[in-house]
């Protein structure tokens, strides 16, 4: 995968109505609209340092480069009211609400919005909402928990639909494809994989 960043974009529209639902534990029960759920949890390791390192994959995008996805990270022509640009220790920028990010996952580009990025002292998240008139529309959440105990647990869940126009074409490839990355990009959060790519 290689990353990108270009300078600005402009404000586009999110393809679909449930915004936010990626983050309700209960949307494996409630699928919106029909669409094809998923969600995964795993253990990434113990330790607040392994927790940072984490952080900073996910933030950065680097996660995304381990799942051999490709990136292209267009900064928000204007930053989210209270948030600050954070930073990796190597000096890569995280994302930011409102960033827009292209994915080419198998020859198939879909348009997201970031809609949540948070990097706390013990949470981390990047929520994605597809943007209008794309051939996939839906919402990816991966999220990165220290717990008390040391323990530092990475979640997946989302939801992802096709648009109305191309529901017979290619439509379950499509979506498989999606969903197989999002849980490719979280165990590439795992230290094995970390370690593979030099990354720790």
């Amino acid at each position: 995968m290689r990353i990108s960043r270009r300078k600005t974009f402009q404000q586009s529209p999110l393809g679909y109505a449930e915004v936010g639902a990626s983050a309700d534990p209960d949307l494996l029960r409630f699928p919106p609209n029909k669409a094809v759920v998923f969600e995964k949890r795993i253990k990434l390791g113990s330790s607040e340092e392994r927790f940072v390192s984490v952080v900073s994959a996910l933030m950065t995008w680097q996660a995304h480069k381990q799942a051999d996805c490709f990136v292209s990270a267009t900064p928000a022509a204007t930053a989210a009211p209270n948030q600050e640009q954070l930073f990796s220790a190597t000096g890569e920028p995280y994302a930011m609400i409102g960033d827009q990010v292209s994915l080419r996952v198998r020859k198939q580009t879909v348009n997201w919005k970031v809609l949540r990025a948070i990097s706390a002292a013990q949470r981390a998240q990047l929520m994605l909402g597809s943007l209008a008139d794309e051939p996939i529309t839906g919402e990816l959440l991966l999220s990165v928990h220290l717990r008390e105990d040391g323990s530092v647990w990475g979640l997946t869940r989302g939801f992802v639909h096709p648009e109305w126009r191309l529901f017979a074409i290619g439509r379950s490839a499509q979506l498989k494809a999606i969903v197989a990355t999002n849980l490719e990009v979280l165990e590439a959060l795992r230290p094995t994989a970390a370690a593979a790519s030099g990354e720790e």
